[in-house]
């Protein structure tokens, strides 16, 4: 049962998370949870302590989350210039373009708003934004649980939360429909794989943005 535990740590987005799924599958531990109010607490602590050691994996993940930033973002530069190209489609590429711009103030306008009372981290986080890196950033602080500097109005993991919420609903979703659409008018003499094969990157960031955010509120007390 033990070993379960730690395999649901390396797994879950928090270790309120991991507690749940651990005594589902394990009802006699889910009695005794109830009959003895310091259990959850107890293991959740040890789960937390475990939970947020930075670790290759953690790293992997992190980097990972800011390569696909990076491609998705160059994905959409990639199809607004594409779009303009095509003469009856300078449009579409406005309207994107109006959206990735949309999304990238939002987030700088998040940057500021926490980080004002520490001009040198607020330096550094601009940066992170502007060259589409911070995605990254957030996801290491919120894996390995990072102290807070005592300036931030919100925690890293509200921060990442609003953060993702802007890319997703603010330039992610409205392109990926604008792309759809365009593309769905196109003849074959303009069509181009590359372009679909670009709508189809969109899709998967929104789809994975938007399921990660509801699990971590699933699975959140």
């Amino acid at each position: 049962m033990g070993s379960n535990y730690l395999h649901r740590l390396t797994r879950a987005a928090t270790e309120e998370g991991a507690f749940a799924g651990w005594v589902e599958k394990y009802p006699a531990m889910k009695e005794f949870s109830n009959h003895h109010s310091f259990f959850k607490p107890m293991m959740t602590t040890i789960g937390k302590e475990l939970r947020h050691r930075e670790t290759f994996r953690k790293l992997m993940l992190s980097s990972g989350a800011t390569g696909l930033s990076m491609f998705d973002a160059g994905s959409d530069v990639f199809m607004i210039s594409y779009f303009w190209t095509v003469g009856e489609e300078r449009r579409t590429a406005t309207a994107m373009l109006v959206f990735v711009v949309l999304s990238l103030v939002l987030q700088i306008l998040l940057v500021v708003s926490n980080h004002k009372n520490n001009r040198r981290r607020l330096v550094r986080e601009l940066v992170a934004t502007v060259t589409f890196t911070k995605p990254g950033l957030n996801k290491w602080r919120v894996l390995t649980n990072a102290k807070e500097e005592g300036h931030e109005i919100v925690s890293p993991l509200v921060e990442m939360m609003v953060f993702k919420l802007c890319e997703v609903f603010a330039e992610s979703i409205p392109v990926s429909v604008i792309q759809m659409h365009a593309i769905l008018k196109m003849t074959d003499e303009t069509w181009d794989v590359v372009a679909v094969l670009a709508l189809l990157t969109s899709v998967m960031f929104v789809s994975e943005g938007v399921t990660y955010l509801s699990f971590i509120m699933d699975i959140s007390d």
